[in-house]
């Protein structure tokens, strides 16, 4: 497949240019050209400018089996214009990442979720065409013309309305075992900010990595080894900025990943401080939108990886851009590079238990039994034994509370 990138640039458009080029090699596109047109507003009858699109057409003219990939979100009439004047597929970047996770779903959840959000993003367009087709080629349009369209909206409105059936039970399910697993912390980020790499380092795995964009699109829960006691770890979905009507498909999805008192947040260190700042504001977002009566103040680990390129931003920069995020308020950060795994391994386990402290117990007990230590060892990290003459132990430690309080009760 061929393609035509078309970039908008302007001071409030903060978007990354390069990251469009990186969708569309995912989504296995070979890109002709790329054309970027600088307005402080998209075109509001076409997207691009009227002397860029001319170029555009002219570039196309000799060229068979190109499509437009828009980096933007088009309205219907916009992307039925741009096709009518060059008379090529036009796609924008919400429908280029559907694209990808159609190839990539693996699980029915996923697949339903796709389907719902490819169909609530096309169906405007998909209706249009077939009424204006249909008015050009009936002569004194209505009838039965008309009717062919009522029927398609129909079928679009059913098709949509099983989908949210089918993902709301999925969605109350979750609630409903989701307190009856080990406490969990989620690792998020935007696509191939590391996030993997971080999940492996932690639970001692070996998932696959990637650069291209969304190598990750099932969730992973691995237990950490790094603590020395039971936390389940969850890999997810790199995120993107989303459409509103493709947010609201992924609620399920979402949902998953922002349904915890807290997670990791990867951050990839070498973007320009202006995408940082953009990511962060999409993170708030989304956060505000899938916890709006939470009343749990959120905390977030955040991981600047990729500290080893050239460009990355000092930690003092980002700090700057963090303390700006409203929604960011009880987090801590930590540096990671490749070289130095123990140095990273050793800051995570201390600015974990600072963060989560609450949820956390330590004790402190006297002539225990070997029996108890073995419990203790299972639920906690055990960082003090000492065997005494008579059989028994002294031993200190600390764990997660959930897992803690049924073995110890009210023991110190």
């Amino acid at each position: 497949m061929k393609a035509v990138v078309v970039n908008w640039s302007s001071e409030r458009n903060k978007s990354n240019h390069e990251e469009i080029i990186e969708f569309a090699t995912t989504a296995g596109y070979e890109i002709l050209n790329v054309v970027t047109f600088k307005k402080e507003k998209p075109h509001p009858k076409q997207f691009i400018t009227e002397k860029k699109l001319v170029e555009l057409i002219e570039f196309l003219k000799d060229k068979s089996q190109v499509k437009i990939i828009i980096n933007g979100n088009l309205n219907t009439n916009q992307a039925m214009v741009l096709e009518e004047r060059t008379g090529r597929d036009v796609i924008d970047r919400g429908m280029l990442i559907l694209e990808i996770f159609a190839g990539k779903a693996n699980t029915v959840e996923i697949q339903s979720q796709i389907e719902l959000a490819q169909l609530k993003y096309s169906a405007p367009r998909m209706v249009q065409k077939l009424g204006e087709s249909v008015q050009t080629e009936r002569s004194g349009f209505g009838g039965t013309g008309e009717q062919i369209t009522d029927v398609l909206v129909s079928n679009i409105q059913n098709l949509i309305s099983g989908l949210e059936k089918t993902l709301k039970v999925m969605k109350a399910n979750f609630e409903k075992t989701g307190g009856a697993q080990l406490p969990k912390l989620p690792i998020v980020g935007f696509y191939s900010s590391g996030k993997t790499t971080i999940f492996n380092i932690l639970t001692y795995s070996e998932r696959e990595t990637g650069e291209k964009a969304f190598t990750t699109m099932i969730f992973k829960n691995g237990r950490s080894h790094v603590l020395g006691y039971p936390i389940d770890l969850v890999d997810t979905v790199g995120l993107v900025e989303l459409p509103r009507n493709i947010f609201n498909a992924f609620e399920l999805l979402l949902t998953r990943i922002f349904s915890y008192s807290g997670f990791i947040l990867c951050i990839d260190s070498s973007l320009d401080p202006a995408i940082l700042e953009n990511q962060l504001m999409h993170f708030g977002k989304f956060n505000s939108r899938l916890n709006e009566d939470s009343s749990t103040e959120l905390k977030v680990i955040i991981i600047l990886t990729k500290r080893d390129k050239q460009t990355a931003i000092s930690r003092g920069g980002f700090y700057e851009i963090a303390e700006s995020q409203s929604w960011l308020s009880n987090y801590r950060i930590i540096d990671f590079s490749i070289k130095d795994y123990s140095r990273f391994e050793s800051e995570f386990q201390a600015v974990f238990e600072e963060l989560f402290s609450s949820t956390l117990r330590s004790y402190s007990l006297t002539n225990s039994s070997p029996s108890l230590l073995s419990r203790l060892h299972n639920a906690s990290r055990v960082v003090k034994e000492e065997w005494l003459n008579n059989g028994s132990l002294n031993v200190e430690g600390i764990g997660p509370s959930f897992l803690l309080d049924p073995i110890l009760g009210n023991t110190k």
